[in-house]
């Protein structure tokens, strides 16, 4: 009786193991390359949301970790060392867009 269930034990362990490679949420297959392939045409992902402290108060934050931080209304992530803001493109008053552009942007020079 023991040995049956020692080896029954085993076998759901090792097919955990195996089955538990890649998640997808919308996708039957994800992609081999993710731990995590969300798929979606109507909706977008939405990051964890939190205030400057909060952010900061995250104990032992991994290298890569990234927040919306709502009070600079802006992403951040942890470098490994200091927390980082992602890059913020300004609109200047006088130009069209702030957006970048293949060919350029008007924040620097669009040729």
């Amino acid at each position: 009786m023991k040995k049956t269930f020692l080896i029954t034990i085993c076998c759901i362990l090792i097919s955990t193991l195996l089955v538990a490679q890649s998640v997808s949420i919308n996708n039957n297959t994800p992609d081999a390359s993710a731990i995590l392939d969300v798929n979606s045409t109507t909706k977008g992902f939405l990051m964890p949301r939190m205030t400057t402290l909060q952010r900061n108060a995250i104990a032992g934050p991994a290298e890569g970790l990234k927040v919306f931080d709502t009070n600079t209304k802006s992403f951040w992530f942890y470098n490994g060392t200091t927390w980082a803001q992602l890059a913020v493109i300004k609109k200047a008053s006088n130009l069209a867009s702030d957006t970048w552009d293949v060919t350029g942007n008007e924040l620097t020079d669009p040729a």
